[in-house]
């Protein structure tokens, strides 16, 4: 887990996932640690639109996006392109989370 808080730019929204359960627990827990969070919203990207489970904000500023995944369900190529053009052009990070 330490590389990967190495490697994003905002490490406190993977304390935030791994440190609690999922939606609507995981919505709850957020705004229970003063960060203000949005669910199920959609983004436009060049090959589609990309539905994120939740945005976390602070202080007015979005921090990003959180993508639940419980059980075996997969995070697809899809879902992976959309999530790098977001990061790359928009710097809008996704943050994917499994429940197990």
């Amino acid at each position: 887990m330490s590389d990967l808080f190495r490697q994003t730019r905002f490490p406190i929204i993977l304390f935030l996932c791994f440190s609690l359960a999922f939606p609507p627990e995981l919505l709850g827990q957020i705004e229970t640690r003063e960060y203000d969070s949005n669910g199920l919203l959609t983004k436009i990207t060049r090959f589609g639109r990309r539905r994120i489970d939740i945005e976390v904000w602070k202080n007015g500023k979005c921090l990003g996006g959180i993508e639940t995944k419980t059980g075996s369900s997969r995070y697809t190529p899809e879902q992976h392109l959309r999530d790098a053009w977001l990061q790359r052009l928009k710097n809008y990070i996704v943050t994917v989370v499994r429940d197990g």
